[in-house]
């Protein structure tokens, strides 16, 4: 759901570079949560909690790599909306 409110926010700027950076970040978003860990009520049998908190793991350890990744999409698009801020309205 934000990944799309992202990419609909993004489609209304008319800044190029702007709109590439934040359709990167809601890219970045959607990936991010796609690796997330399911949560709720479920509870694996002894025998599956190893190789359930392995996959666990694992999708942790993706999950922090895109994300880590998403954080260095949303540092460019603040670049540019600063670079924009200060072309509008001039240096403070």
């Amino acid at each position: 759901m934000a990944g799309q409110r992202l990419r609909d926010l993004a489609e209304r700027r008319t800044d190029k570079a702007l709109k590439a950076a934040l359709m990167a970040v809601a890219d970045s978003w959607s990936e991010t949560t796609r690796h997330g860990v399911p949560f709720g009520s479920y509870t694996p049998d002894i025998a599956d909690r190893r190789a359930y908190d392995l996959r666990a793991e694992q999708a942790r350890a993706a999950q922090r790599q895109v994300a880590g990744d998403g954080l260095e999409r949303v540092k460019e698009a603040l670049s540019r909306l600063n670079e924009l801020e200060r072309k509008t309205h001039g240096r403070s």
